[in-house]
């Protein structure tokens, strides 16, 4: 492929001497008067026609005068279709020159972008801020949300391309008044924006870096349109409300209601009639050592619950003896000792020194029949020195409870909020209807004794016994203790040899609230919270209280951060190429633009008209033949040196720098 010098060079040549035999033909052949006149009439429409594409505002400099006269043959070869050949025609007056100028239309669309865009990103962030942490009602809502969202990001990127687009084409002509860039160069800086492979185009990477810094900015604004609507985002999140619902209790005022006894009035099935009920619910408490779950139709709810119910106390049986006596002190009972002192004499001197086949008793106290007394001891020589043997006395007591009940993922726990212990229940049982603290039953009256009396009848029937010990086998005798979880208390492990109860058989984690006196009080609570299952539902009885239902919601979230970041920095970049526009404005001396009617009338030279022959049809890819020769945009000059009086683009040697005080045609 011949140089672009070369190239050039042989695309004068065939100008140069058509020009110079045009002259021979002109000196040595006569002409008549009137084609003399017509030709003058020819150059003056000519150079009338050529101020039609004049560059706005353009000035002619007084160090480029025009030639009076051009070569006839020149224009023999190019005659203006607008000549008139009638002798008649008078002259045209001379050509308009025009003023160098920046027309209002680009800067005033490049100010009106900019603040739209600015507004559009303001409204972006306040749509989206009004948004967030609302509910997500439905659908079409969503939907909505997500098409202006992603509207208003288009609206941004269409807005900011359309600003680098105006910067670009300005930035186009600042360069190509400054350089010669081969044509193919050229070619790519007029389809930066609109084609992604102009921007691998080698002649730009050396002559337009700016131009293709510029562009490649402009590519990436796309960005911007997937990012901020990403801002706006779905999250869910527990959303509570309080509604009246009604809700199992438990209510010990009615003791045939409680336990399904209303069939029959009578002492003895009333304690007989729902004893296995009350049993069977006892031993699955005690072997799960937990309550049996309830269920409520919201699984993720919550409330509080308060009522009374008879549950155990645990003490020490030496402090059951001091409160039994301060009652006696303050006159409260008419009695003159404390029940539990004779068997604890008679129990005392029979542990003082156990024999070795028994280390541990599970069982009832005589003189109070609602109460249960547990007594363990140990051998000192076998036990270490911190353990001691176990005395304590387990009563039941009516108790007020205030419990808040939570359920998540329909799994349910119960949070005791207060647990206060009242006075003790009275016995109901015909053998104790006489003597202190003892009530006769009575229907109607007494009914509320009955289920206190059952509950601890299964207790009762659950925990006494006796665990012995003898040739180092464990024996247990009536009790159900070994199979729950208050088999893994230390006082239990206490309680017995450790060559035949090791600690491989000891768990004591089963043991709720690590002690005895706390696992057994745990074990009643749980009894009584089981009342309220469905399954063991002995009540029937319901309360209505506010029930907080927690569920899962659709809330818009919106990561402002992000959002504000994004149109923040694009907005930045948008303003400092605005600087950079602005800068080639005022460079330029006037508007420019990439329309076909800009690129008519600067490319009007004849040359050029040489370097197009063979490829009028404007074909893509360019052929290699032109596609180094560089052009340049400026004065345009005749090949004896002299300015034409107009501008254009020109070949090497052809065209000198343009200058905002020149005067143009």
């Amino acid at each position: 492929m011949p140089s672009s010098d070369g190239a050039q060079n042989g695309l004068l040549m065939p100008l140069e001497s058509r020009r110079g035999g045009a002259s021979e033909e002109s000196s040595s052949d006569a002409r008549s008067e009137s084609q003399v006149e017509r030709q003058d009439v020819a150059l003056d429409d000519a150079a009338a026609n050529r101020t039609a594409c004049r560059i706005p505002g353009a000035s002619v400099s007084p160090s480029h005068s025009l030639p009076e006269t051009e070569p006839q043959a020149q224009f023999q070869s190019h005659e203006s279709p607008l000549s008139d050949p009638s002798p008649n025609h008078s002259r045209s007056p001379g050509p308009s020159l025009g003023a160098w100028e920046i027309g209002w239309r680009y800067p005033a669309l490049l100010l009106g972008l900019f603040a739209g865009t600015l507004l559009v990103a303001t409204g972006h962030h306040m749509f989206y801020k009004l948004l967030d942490g609302e509910l997500v009602e439905s659908t079409i809502p969503q939907m909505w949300a997500i098409r202006i969202g992603n509207g208003l990001a288009f609206l941004f990127k269409g807005g900011v391309v359309a600003i680098l687009s105006i910067v670009n084409t300005q930035q186009i002509w600042t360069i190509l008044r400054r350089k010669f860039i081969p044509l193919r160069g050229i070619d790519g800086m007029f389809r930066l924006m609109t084609d992604p492979t102009a921007l691998f185009n080698r002649h730009l990477w050396v002559q337009a870096k700016t131009l293709l810094l510029l562009a490649s900015l402009a590519w990436l604004v796309p960005l911007v349109a997937v990012v901020t609507p990403a801002t706006l985002s779905v999250r869910s999140s527990t959303q509570s409300n309080a509604i009246p619902f009604s809700v199992p209790t438990v209510k010990f005022d009615s003791a045939a209601d409680e336990v399904h006894t209303t069939r029959s009035k009578s002492l003895d099935e009333i304690l007989r009639g729902s004893h296995s009920d009350v049993s069977r619910l006892l031993a699955a408490v005690a072997a799960t050592v937990s309550y049996v779950p309830w269920t409520l139709p919201f699984p993720n709810s919550s409330y509080e619950l308060s009522f009374w119910a008879p549950s155990y106390k645990c003490v020490n049986i030496s402090e059951a003896m001091a409160q039994q006596n301060a009652q006696f002190m303050s006159g409260s009972r008419p009695d003159n000792h404390s029940s539990f002192q004779p068997d604890l004499d008679a129990y005392r001197g029979e542990l003082s020194v156990p024999p070795p086949s028994i280390h541990g008793n599970v069982f009832q106290v005589t003189s109070n029949p609602m109460a249960i007394a547990i007594q363990s001891s140990v051998f000192e020589s076998e036990a270490k020195a911190s353990l001691r043997y176990t005395s304590l006395v387990c009563q039941l007591y009516n108790t007020s409870f205030e419990i808040f009940v939570r359920f998540e993922n329909g799994v349910q726990s119960i949070a005791p909020r207060s647990v206060q212990y009242l006075n003790p229940v009275q016995h109901l049982h015909p053998d104790y209807f006489s003597g202190v603290g003892m009530l006769s039953y009575k229907s109607g009256r007494n009914t509320r004794l009955t289920a206190p009396s059952l509950i601890h009848r299964s207790f009762t029937d659950f925990l006494v016994g006796n665990i012995t010990i003898s040739s180092d086998i464990l024996s247990v005798d009536g009790t159900s203790l070994m199979r729950s979880g208050l088999a893994g208390c230390v006082e239990m492990a206490n309680a017995m040899r450790y060559d035949a109860y090791s600690d491989n058989d000891y768990y004591p984690e089963l043991c709720r609230n690590k002690t005895l006196a706390r696992a057994i009080e745990d074990l009643s609570r749980n009894l009584t919270y089981s009342f309220m299952a469905p399954t063991y539902n002995l009540s029937h009885h319901y309360a209505t209280v506010p029930v907080t239902i927690s569920s899962l919601r659709n809330f818009y979230a919106y990561d402002r951060s992000t959002l504000i970041t994004t149109y923040l920095a694009s907005l930045s970049v948008v303003l400092l190429w605005m600087g950079v526009g602005a800068l080639a404005l005022w460079r330029n001396g006037i508007t420019s633009s990439a329309s076909f009617s800009t690129i008519l009338c600067t490319t009007r030279n004849p040359d050029l008209d040489t370097l197009a022959r063979g490829h009028s049809l404007g074909a893509d890819p360019l052929p290699d033949d032109i596609a180094g020769v560089k052009l340049k945009f400026g004065y345009l000059q005749a090949g004896d040196g002299k300015p034409v009086g107009h501008a254009g683009f020109g070949l090497q040697g052809t065209v000198t720098t343009v200058k905002k005080v020149d005067e143009l045609l």
